[in-house]
């Protein structure tokens, strides 16, 4: 993350160095473990950071990254979490969705491809031993098109999806 509360993520598998590395992580799930402790970790599949190697793509033009994310020549009125417009220009007279702000662009996660990344890395996570996650903007994960920001019906279909596909291999992941 570039922030100092961490939620604009720029990397979905890594440890921020002010806590280590994954090897200290090890450490700490193996330590945890052996005490009888479970370890959750903060998840935030809502949104990256604006630093995030994908969003900087997007920028670029790349397509597929623009599809990660979304982006709109004329967006519809939605508020953002801070109750200012919810969406922020791009630079080249589009805009795009980050309802915590310009630095944190929303993840289009009915994007199959988003979709399976982030599964990918909350996957990465248990298979290192995690013992699950507290989903961070649980309620903000898929926007209706109705322009409903928070528990849509697809933000919950999103969530079973996620624990469906971390419970196939790991049972007991909360």
């Amino acid at each position: 993350s570039t922030s100092y509360h961490g939620y604009d993520v720029t990397d979905l598998t890594a440890v921020d160095p002010a806590y280590g590395d994954l090897g200290s992580l090890r450490e700490l799930l193996a330590a945890a473990h052996a005490r009888g402790m479970r370890v959750i970790l903060d998840f935030v599949p809502n949104h990256t950071s604006s630093e995030h190697p994908w969003f900087r793509e997007a920028l670029a033009g790349d397509p597929a990254y623009r599809a990660f994310y979304h982006f709109e020549e004329d967006p519809p009125p939605i508020r953002g979490t801070r109750g200012g417009s919810a969406w922020h220009g791009a630079g080249d007279g589009s805009y795009y969705l980050g309802l915590f702000g310009p630095g944190m662009p929303d993840l289009n996660l009915a994007n199959p491809a988003v979709d399976a990344a982030v599964k990918g890395a909350a996957a990465f996570w248990l298979e290192l031993g995690v013992d699950g996650f507290r989903v961070d903007a649980i309620q903000h994960l898929v926007e209706g098109e109705d322009g409903q920001i928070s528990n849509t019906p697809a933000t919950y279909e999103w969530v079973r999806g996620l624990q469906e596909h971390g419970h196939e291999a790991y049972p007991h992941a909360f």
